[in-house]
């Protein structure tokens, strides 16, 4: 799958769940006569936010900064741009256990937890990949629709652009 067709796709995750700009937009420039109260309270990772006007509840499991690393073949055109991340993160430690562990299995382990809490939707939040393989990126679309919930995806600087490779958004196919 092309990167473009990744990002466009997982935007469209967005209109799903009914989450526009004008969702947030304020166009009748009504005034507020009481302020809207939000409460957050914290317990070990989880982290609940309460808001008056809100009547229904929604769990969302929340990832960032994942920076998984997966190539192919047809990475290889790539390489002297991918090699400084690939050799970055591929061996991390667990913030829980302490325990050794990759991107990889910690992703799964957070996308088993998504579907042990019955989810209602999981946010992707930037740097979700070392660099944006292919590979990489077809691995994770796998993984996220084997799990049915939806997802919101917003591309961090490493999910779009290899390090150092010169050129925009627009000329990666």
């Amino acid at each position: 799958m092309k990167r473009r067709t990744f990002f466009s796709k997982t935007s469209s995750a967005i209109l799903g769940l009914g989450i526009t700009s004008d969702s947030f937009a304020n166009k009748t420039k009504k005034k507020i006569k009481q302020p809207i109260r939000v409460c957050t309270t914290t317990d070990q990772e989880e982290v609940s936010f309460f808001v008056e006007t809100i009547n229904e509840s929604i769990r969302v499991v929340h990832m960032a900064d994942t920076h998984l690393f997966k190539d192919d073949e047809r990475g290889i055109p790539y390489q002297e741009f991918s090699n400084r991340m690939a050799k970055a993160y591929n061996q991390t430690v667990h913030f829980k256990t302490r325990l050794n562990t990759n991107p990889e299995e910690a992703f799964e382990q957070t996308l088993a937890f998504a579907k042990e809490a019955k989810a209602d939707v999981i946010t992707l939040i930037g740097d979700i990949f070392s660099f944006p393989s292919e590979a990489a990126i077809e691995w994770v679309l796998s993984k996220l629709k084997n799990t049915g919930i939806p997802y919101i995806y917003t591309a961090g600087n490493h999910d779009w652009h290899y390090e150092g490779l010169e050129g925009y958004s627009g000329v990666f196919t």
